[in-house]
């Protein structure tokens, strides 16, 4: 049982990262349609806060980064 935790330990944590590095790619998407378009600012603090969640909570990274998969899909 110990080696079966410590692979689900591994993958919820490196999936917690690439959700964080997935919500600072929005944010640079973000960025540059924010220049092209000159929209509201407010919705720049939203993929940055996201991806700091992801990166410190696992759980919400998973949860977020299936509800991602299945908006894609």
């Amino acid at each position: 049982m110990g080696i079966i935790n410590e692979v689900i330990g591994t993958i919820t944590k490196h999936l917690s990262r690439f959700i964080a590095f997935l919500f600072f790619v929005f944010t640079a998407g973000m960025l540059y349609g924010l220049f092209i378009s000159q929209l509201d600012p407010i919705f720049l603090f939203v993929p940055p806060l996201m991806g700091l969640v992801a990166f410190y909570n696992e759980k919400l990274a998973v949860i977020m980064f299936l509800g991602l998969l299945l908006l894609f899909i």
